[in-house]
């Protein structure tokens, strides 16, 4: 069996450590990649980053220097622009590819408009956060635990809701798509992804919400790693 090196890029407020979990779920042969960028985690004292581009730079430039192949890449909301954006920047580079790209409960990139949602007042906005229920109760009950978080979750929103898609050559990359079954996102939204993508595509509903994955972890990590097993 080949050693996979697994890319898993964070969703909105999300940092190294928020995949954490999913590592006892893949086989030893997988193994997860993830890292900070400015304003999370390990750098939580660093103004974060409130443009994509720049975002995906600083995860790319950390990944190129572990990068080993075979390998594999995961986004899941925010992170699926950030693993368009990197890929983009592995194609440019002549970079060896990824043998697959999981996308998880993101439209297409070319179809992202700004919603305003990082405009939104601090109740409005932690009324959001909670109807996405992707952040724990307990932090969004604390005045003092939100007034850490919120900056960062905030600029995550604000560099999501104003990305702009710059059109290029689709990349031929395997690419599979996943989204909750409650997410108020039709099929065709998720699937115009083949604009971006040449290779075989898949799409797969989990029962739940835009945070479905955290209630089908060791489903998911199941379904990657046979996918990866193909290679």
């Amino acid at each position: 069996m080949k050693n996979f090196q697994l890319l898993m890029l964070p969703f909105g407020g999300g940092n190294a450590m928020s995949y954490h979990k999913f590592q006892a779920f893949f086989p030893s042969w997988i193994e997860i990649k993830t890292y900070d960028t400015a304003g999370r985690g390990t750098k939580i004292k660093q103004a974060p980053h409130k443009n994509l581009y720049t975002m995906a730079d600083e995860f790319f430039e950390q990944f190129k220097k572990d990068m080993q192949t075979p390998y594999a890449i995961f986004g899941h909301s925010m992170g699926t622009y950030l693993t368009h954006l990197i890929t983009e920047r592995i194609v440019a580079e002549k970079l060896p590819l990824p043998s697959h790209l999981f996308i998880s409960s993101k439209t297409a990139p070319h179809l992202n408009y700004n919603k305003k949602r990082s405009l939104l007042n601090d109740s409005e906005f932690v009324e959001m956060l909670n109807r996405l229920q992707g952040m724990p109760e307990h932090i969004l009950k604390d005045e003092e635990m939100l007034k850490l978080f919120l900056p960062l979750i905030r600029a995550d929103f604000y560099a999501i809701d104003t990305y702009k898609y710059l059109k290029a050559s689709p990349y031929n990359i395997p690419m599979t798509l996943f989204a909750g079954t409650d997410e108020n996102v039709p099929d065709e939204e998720f699937m115009a992804w083949k604009e971006q993508c040449s290779g075989e595509m898949d799409f797969y509903r989990y029962e739940g919400g835009h945070f479905w994955l955290l209630n089908h972890t060791e489903k998911l990590c199941t379904f990657i790693a046979d996918k990866l097993a193909q290679y």
